[in-house]
């Protein structure tokens, strides 16, 4: 949804990121708001399933029990003003039900307050209607008759919530490569968040090619505010200009806004030996703050305020070296300084993760993996994990070429992902679990509590990948963050009010974003 947002990310490497692709299943629990998303066993990352929410910091269900019969309600406000309200014996989020739900009982506490009453209901465990003219923060008062749970005992339960804004996932950014090489592998990463800030939400993270599905991370978990990666890999087989899309699928429980689920990317692909660029450069650094103050005139109950904050930086760089004979296979550390107007903002030397060769006999290729990182015990419920923490930094160098023609090349990618987590896809490679991700540290991306770049920042980045023979190979470039982007980030929206009839005042709504975005591309 916005061009220009539309920079690459080349480095996330499949293997280097993530676990997805393979056969068997994960067990490691996936982590709770703190605990990042690899444990390693003998020095290897393992998965963990999407299943498993990284962290889960919004609005949720109502429960309530009655003897056997359990029951979760909520209530979603859409864009259209309409509320609906559920109710489940079971799971909202999975669909799961037992028994039957003979009637309903539902309480707004606004005004002087106004129920609505089903009866004779026999549609199983799972109950639902819709109704007009709640604003958000409305209290909601659910009681359920619920019978065949407990022989011939009809079970009363009752729950209490509020109307909570239905989630908006926003896909920020497709970031890829802006050239590739046919039969090697290239590494996209889609950037998205939810941006009304009161109910996370799941989805299906697509990545299409030319409008044609190639993969896709399925049931990813966004929390209310927050921004995750979806990564992915994908092999171009032959030369030519495509559209890398990417799209939430599937928004469960339901989008607010499914304008802004898709956004993409294009990608120029040659074959090995062909002149394409040098290499090119992207950083591009967001700060957005969102309010949406909702009252009555004249009722200050009814008088409410909700805000949140994204903030991220991203950098990523791409380079390649033709060469007339075959390169040495591996590459042994990637080491990397990141700085901002000259002052340092990140030194260390990356973790190899992970390195494949393919072979058909001519053409040939060796890629290593790279991530930054550190072991780290972390603690899900009563179970204590050895987990792997990325701090957001990744890289990956493929040598190969064609023997047929003794064209070979080294090419060399790095990039900073964004939010607070990572998500894989499942044609991934990966090594013990499919569909998985990994926890970016907060303390040097999404959630950064220091000062996002401004305009006309020069942020510097030098890559040194030592080869297995000794010799470094040196990205070291500079891109300024010209481009002023923060148009779309600022915006307005008229005050709406209407008359309610339920509080007997004008209902009015408000919201507004503040921030900024800046960009900068360099080619060489």
């Amino acid at each position: 949804m916005h061009p220009h947002r539309l920079g690459w990310i080349s480095t996330v490497a499949a293997a280097a990121l993530f676990t997805a692709g393979c056969a068997q299943d994960v067990v490691a629990p996936r982590r709770t708001a703190q605990a990042p998303a690899r444990d390693v066993v003998g020095g290897t990352p393992h998965g963990i399933p999407n299943s498993l929410k990284y962290a889960d910091n919004g609005i949720k269900p109502a429960t309530g029990r009655s003897g056997s019969a359990s029951l979760e309600a909520r209530a979603l406000l859409a864009k259209d003003g309409s509320t609906q309200v559920e109710a489940t014996t079971g799971d909202l989020e999975t669909g799961a039900s037992v028994g039957t739900i003979t009637k309903t009982q539902v309480k707004f506490l606004i005004g002087h307050g106004f129920t609505r009453n089903a009866n004779n209901l026999n549609a199983g465990g799972y109950w639902t209607n819709t109704f007009a003219g709640l604003a958000r923060g409305t209290g909601v008062e659910v009681q359920a008759n619920v019978g065949d749970i407990d022989g011939k005992r009809t079970d009363v339960v009752t729950v209490a919530t509020q109307v909570a804004a239905r989630p908006d996932i926003d896909v920020r950014s497709v970031n890829a490569p802006a050239t590739a090489i046919t039969h090697t592998p290239v590494n996209i990463v889609a950037v998205l968040s939810e941006t009304n800030g009161d109910v996370g939400a799941r989805a299906d993270c697509v990545l299409s090619v030319d409008g044609t599905q190639v993969a896709q991370a399925k049931g990813i978990w966004v929390d209310a505010g927050g921004t995750v990666s979806c990564a992915f890999t994908h092999t171009f087989d032959a030369a030519g200009t495509y559209t890398i899309g990417a799209t939430a699928a599937n928004v469960n429980p339901g989008d607010w806004d499914t304008s802004n689920n898709s956004s993409s990317a294009s990608i120029t692909v040659a074959d090995p030996g062909q002149p394409i660029q040098h290499g090119s450069m992207y950083a591009e650094s967001l700060l957005e703050d969102y309010s949406a103050h909702t009252y009555v005139q004249g009722l200050s109950p009814y008088d409410n305020e909700y805000s949140s904050h994204t903030e991220f930086g991203n950098v990523s760089a791409t380079g390649v070296d033709y060469l007339t004979t075959l390169p040495p296979t591996g590459f042994a550390s990637a080491a990397v300084t990141l700085s901002v107007n000259g002052s340092q903002a990140y030194d260390g030397t990356l973790t190899p993760l992970s390195e494949t060769t393919s072979d058909d006999g001519d053409f040939v290729v060796t890629c290593r993996s790279y991530q930054s990182g550190q072991n780290s015990t972390v603690q899900i419920g009563n179970t204590t994990l050895l987990t792997f923490v990325s701090d957001g930094n990744s890289a990956d160098v493929c040598s190969g070429g064609r023997r047929s023609t003794n064209e070979f090349f080294n090419n060399y990618f790095f990039a900073r992902v964004a939010g607070s987590a990572v998500y894989s896809s499942s044609t991934m490679e990966c090594y013990t679990g499919c569909d998985t991700y990994i926890v970016v540290s907060q303390s040097t991306t999404g959630g950064d509590t220091s000062p996002a770049w401004s305009l006309g920042d020069d942020i510097h980045l030098r890559v040194v990948f030592t080869d297995v023979a000794g010799v470094g190979h040196v990205l070291d470039k500079s891109v300024v963050l010209n481009q002023d982007l923060s148009k779309d980030v600022n915006l307005t929206f008229p005050l709406t009010c209407y008359f309610d009839g339920y509080r007997g005042g004008q209902s009015c709504y408000q919201t507004q974003a503040t921030g900024y975005e800046y960009a900068g591309t360099v080619d060489w």
